[in-house]
């Protein structure tokens, strides 16, 4: 089997083909398709990254220089991926709570919501966060602190 699997599926079907089977060549494959010029192959990525869940972590430093990106389209779809990556992203989500935007705030704080109790160790840095200047920040930290400690 390469990487690549032309034989077995089309191309444009390759990384969807590779996540339902949590080939774990496909971090790798996902990983690469990430720097494509195409925003929409990114998109497809990302995507495919979520469905491997916590297998796609090796890609977290990668995901998180897209979510602090400045297309917010693509920041959503990257916070889906983390919030399914789930508790190995914590350590990686936790300093973007104190981005200087607060939409990079707010969804972090949604993404740590979405985690919910694997997001535990997130409660301090979240209850630091309370003050924040941004009144949906706030209430999204709030909402993430009921779901983390449900």
């Amino acid at each position: 089997m390469t990487l690549t699997m032309d034989k077995y599926v089309g191309r444009r079907n390759q990384s969807e083909y590779l996540s339902k089977n949590n080939v774990p060549a496909a971090v790798q494959l996902l990983l690469e398709k990430l720097d494509h010029p195409n925003e929409h192959s990114v998109l497809k990525a990302v995507d495919s990254l979520g469905n491997l869940g916590e297998m796609a972590a090796p890609a977290l430093p990668r995901l998180i220089m897209l979510f602090l990106g400045q297309s917010i389209y693509l920041r959503n779809v990257v916070a889906r991926t983390l919030g399914q990556i789930g508790e190995p992203a914590l350590e990686a989500l936790l300093p973007c709570l104190s981005d200087p935007r607060a939409d990079v705030r707010l969804q972090t704080a949604r993404v740590l919501g979405w985690i919910g109790r694997d997001a535990i160790g997130a409660n301090d840095e979240l209850m630091r966060r309370l003050g924040d200047p941004n009144q949906a920040v706030r209430e999204a930290i709030l909402t993430a602190l009921d779901r983390i400690n449900e």
